[in-house]
């Protein structure tokens, strides 16, 4: 089963401000050396021209990472994105379950309200029996691969079309406690 991600999620909005803003301080004081005269007018234009492109590339490269699905296949978890592969084996995962921004106890009212999504708008939470690790060719994650653990880990946020059937479906794919993983 294939389960589409939320293209524009949390994630990549507070992704693509952190991108965002310390470009657009640099180019605001540009524009106050510019008027100053400080900076010369053409200076002042090549570097905007920049500061410009340079957020807007950067902010188009974290976007990718919203576009794709989800599969439950028999053996793993596959995340697949434009910008990435991400494989969870089911036997590395120790829980599904739905939750909130307000669940989460996160500073939930400051950061929903800047990337604007509700607290109460539920999401995937996979708590993960292995830390994820960043393999060491471009865009591959998982927990079985060769490459550098990543800090936290061990908790994944899905941002999903239809969570609730995703949480009910992948809980059925959980090996039981007790159980050897096939």
């Amino acid at each position: 089963m294939e389960f589409r991600i939320v293209p524009n999620n949390p994630q990549t909005r507070a992704l693509s401000l952190c991108f965002a803003i310390p470009f657009f301080v640099i180019l605001l004081v540009n524009l106050i050396l510019a008027a100053m005269s400080v900076v010369d007018a053409e200076t002042a234009l090549e570097l905007g021209l920049f500061l410009t492109l340079a957020p807007a590339a950067a902010i188009w490269n974290v976007q990718q990472y919203g576009r794709g699905s989800a599969s439950l296949e028999s053996s793993e978890l596959l995340v697949r994105t434009r910008g990435s592969t991400r494989r969870y084996p089911w036997a590395d995962i120790a829980d599904v379950r739905l939750t909130s921004f307000r669940e989460r106890n996160a500073v939930v009212p400051m950061w929903t309200r800047i990337v604007r999504w509700s607290e109460t708008k539920p999401f995937v939470e996979l708590r993960l029996k292995r830390a994820t690790r960043v393999g060491l060719w471009p865009g591959r994650y998982g927990t079985r691969l060769f490459g550098v653990p990543l800090i936290g880990g061990t908790s994944i946020s899905l941002f999903l079309a239809d969570p609730e059937s995703f949480v009910q479906t992948a809980k059925s794919y959980l090996p039981k406690s007790g159980q050897l993983p096939a």
